[in-house]
């Protein structure tokens, strides 16, 4: 398993900005200043989503992730038992021959392969048919109805959105077009303190009052 990254910087190419305004297809993606910088963010992630999910079917992942924000093109990878270094390095392999011959971003960039950590990101409907039982967080965007921002114990899916159980228990139903971001959450275990037992320091004590 790789800590960090794989990286790789490239260069050059030619612009394009084709963008389609789904808040759910790129949720991962922070939201530009501009229309013209979100175009050509979303223009890039799906222009390399095309490129790059036939790589990772040959390798034998799954991407679970893309997104390109402040030049950083990062596309997070997973497969069944944890994914390894050889398929990360053979995927960068892979995917930076694909750049080269294609040139789909305008600018000089990094391209990190990575796979998930704890907390997995979700950005598609099988990803949450994946996690139904689990706990997770989401962030609706903006002008969705309600908090925006959601934790609870997912309920169930369907193919238009999700249901979520908040700890209140309350329910609560959210279409995928109105997620911007969502993630599994890890809950940590704390486990009970194991019981003090009297050491050396007591068993000297009751010599030295004269016990047993």
């Amino acid at each position: 398993m790789l800590p960090a990254g794989v990286h790789r910087s490239l260069s050059d190419g030619e612009a394009w900005a084709d963008a389609h305004a789904s808040c759910f297809r790129a949720p991962g993606v922070p939201v530009p200043d501009s229309s013209e910088e979100r175009a050509g963010a979303m223009g890039v992630v799906d222009r390399v989503n095309d490129l790059v999910d036939p790589l990772c079917a040959r390798v034998g992942v799954e991407m679970v992730d893309l997104e390109f924000v402040g030049g950083v093109l990062r596309i997070t990878v997973d497969q069944p038992g944890g994914v390894g270094t050889e398929a990360l390095a053979a995927l960068t392999g892979e995917v930076s021959r694909a750049l080269d011959r294609t040139d789909p971003i305008p600018s000089t960039f990094t391209l990190e392969v990575t796979s998930p950590g704890l907390e997995r990101p979700l950005k598609r409907p099988d990803h949450f048919g994946r996690v139904v039982g689990s706990r997770i967080t989401l962030k609706t965007c903006p002008g969705t109805e309600g908090d925006r921002r959601l934790e609870g114990i997912l309920e169930k899916v369907d193919d238009f959105g999700l249901v979520v159980r908040t700890d209140d228990g309350s329910y609560r139903a959210v279409a995928y077009e109105e997620i911007q971001t969502a993630r599994t959450v890890f809950a940590w275990e704390q486990l009970p303190k194991p019981a003090r037992q009297g050491g050396r320091g007591a068993a000297a004590r009751n010599e030295g009052n004269g016990g047993p």
